[in-house]
């Protein structure tokens, strides 16, 4: 009985429709669909990694010259010139008909542009909200920096509150120590790049934490919000990078933690002044 051949190889190397496959996964960043046959010989063969990078940049920039990055070098002898060139004519003519069929494999429906354009549009928008947060925030801050907690007394006892009052809303925003030490630190090997609540930034409504998926461990995450006396307020299990907290806090100084189920990822901090949104 011969032995059953293997459809995804030829000649030693990755046939046109596993060079297409792995061309669409790179693009996606989705190689977890992937035989790990095809990841191991990528991984291992020079000339395939080549001509998948060349593909890759040839459908992100259609209308660009082809360009070939080697991430190997490979002493070759002398040869004879009427004998390189055609091999190298050969060369540039299969790479040319590889690319015209993976070009036409990958968008003959459209659904996988499709795909590309939406992630890529949600994302923006995403990104361009986060940005406006952060830069009204940074003016709040400032602002309250230039009036000082004294200011806030003042004007607090000039309307009738009592003495008594403004100390207790004073101390809602007096630091913790402890919790201080620990802000922005990273721990053991994860890496988690927040993106919103920026520390020492004011908010009032409702508050967006995010973050980009690192190394975080496995889901769930859990996200606590706790105030200056290391009391915890809420408490939250997160699946995704991004969480819409609604409800509303007492002015004061609060913080909060992301940690996966075994470690501390990150601490940070902000301000409430103002429960109206």
């Amino acid at each position: 009985m011969q032995p059953k051949k293997n459809h995804l190889f030829e000649n030693g190397h990755l046939n046109d429709e596993a060079t297409a496959r792995y061309t669409n996964a790179l693009l996606k960043g989705e190689f977890s669909t992937l035989p790990e046959e095809i990841l191991s010989h990528v991984e291992a063969c020079g000339e395939c990694k080549d001509k998948i990078l060349e593909l890759s940049m040839f459908l992100r920039n259609p209308d660009s010259s082809p360009l070939i990055h080697s991430s190997y070098e490979t002493p070759l002898k002398p040869r004879r010139k009427w004998y390189t060139y055609p091999m190298r004519l050969a060369a540039a003519l299969f790479v040319a008909a590889l690319l015209l069929s993976t070009y036409f494999f990958i968008y003959k429906d459209g659904s996988f542009l499709k795909d590309i354009l939406f992630k890529s549009s949600t994302t923006e928008k995403t990104e361009k909200i986060i940005a406006k947060q952060n830069r009204q925030q940074e003016r709040k801050t400032l602002q309250l920096k230039n009036q000082g907690a004294g200011d806030v007394d003042v004007h607090k006892e000039k309307n009738g509150v009592t003495k008594k009052n403004n100390h207790l809303y004073t101390s809602n925003f007096r630091v913790n120590p402890n919790l201080e030490s620990m802000i922005g630190t990273q721990y053991r090997s994860t890496t988690t790049q927040i993106i919103s609540p920026r520390n020492n930034s004011t908010l009032s409504g409702d508050i967006v934490f995010a973050w980009k998926k690192t190394s975080q461990g496995p889901p769930p995450l859990t996200l606590k919000i706790i105030n200056n006396k290391n009391e915890v307020f809420y408490h939250y299990s997160v699946k995704g990078n991004r969480f819409v907290f609604k409800q509303r806090l007492t002015p004061g100084l609060y913080y909060w933690k992301l940690e996966n189920q075994m470690d501390l990822l990150y601490l940070g901090k902000f301000f409430i002044r103002s429960n109206s949104k």
